[in-house]
């Protein structure tokens, strides 16, 4: 059967629909880096030659920097849109499953027609990395004997409210609960930090526009386990 693709990469046929993940690959990540690194040398020489100094150059210091900073925005501007992830989820009435286009490899798996756990959480960003301060780590992920496919989007609090979705929030673990008599409350908070740390060692990630088709897929197919989490 001949595959749609929608805008967002999407692959669906009548049987099954797969879902790009990782949109900045490691490679992808390590090269600009590298870039960096290399742009400010660069710049740092430049700058150096022209503005000779018998001491601290911080004038070369600084403008390497920029110029390194430069150098790596217009590296990203013209390496992102050719660069592609060949990871994706690909789910079918037999099997939901982490795979590799490039290997054929699979990664983790679960097998829809058994019961899945399901997980969904968010907590906010506290300093700056990939994502702005601020910001949410919004996360789904399913579990079946002790195998754990966790997905995951960065979204600003705008988006996240746009999703219109129901996520428990994760409480700091600086959090005291020993005046919490809501057991169960505390027991979820504790399997979330569990799916947490699996998100962290081998989240996928996912753009915020695939994340809620994702979503909305588990919960068209998948009913016996994935119940709607519309607001």
């Amino acid at each position: 059967m001949q595959a749609n693709i929608t805008q967002n990469n999407i692959t669906q046929t009548d049987n099954s629909v797969q879902f790009p993940v990782d949109p900045e690959p490691f490679g992808f990540r390590l090269t600009l880096v590298i870039i960096l690194i290399i742009g400010i040398i660069v710049g740092y020489l430049l700058i150096s030659a022209l503005f000779s100094s018998s001491g601290f150059n911080i004038l070369a210091i600084i403008g390497g920097i920029l110029f390194g900073a430069l150098i790596l925005q217009i590296a990203e501007y013209l390496l992102k849109p050719y660069w592609k992830s060949n990871r994706f989820l690909h789910i079918t009435a037999d099997k939901i499953a982490l795979i590799s286009t490039k290997t054929d490899e699979i990664y983790r798996s679960v097998m829809p027609s058994q019961q899945v756990n399901v997980y969904m959480w968010y907590f906010e960003i506290t300093k700056r990395s990939r994502a702005p301060k601020g910001w949410y780590v919004v996360s789904i992920t399913l579990e079946q004997d002790d195998i754990y496919l966790p997905v995951f989007a960065l979204m600003s609090q705008d988006d996240y409210k746009s999703l219109k979705r129901s996520f428990t929030k994760l409480k700091p673990k600086s959090t005291d609960d020993s005046g919490d008599r809501d057991l169960r409350l505390a027991g979820q908070q504790r399997r979330l930090y569990i799916a947490e740390s699996a998100r962290g060692l081998e989240g996928s990630e996912m753009l915020k526009a695939n994340f809620e088709q994702y979503i909305e897929a588990l919960e068209t197919r998948f009913p016996q386990w994935m119940p709607s989490t519309r607001k």
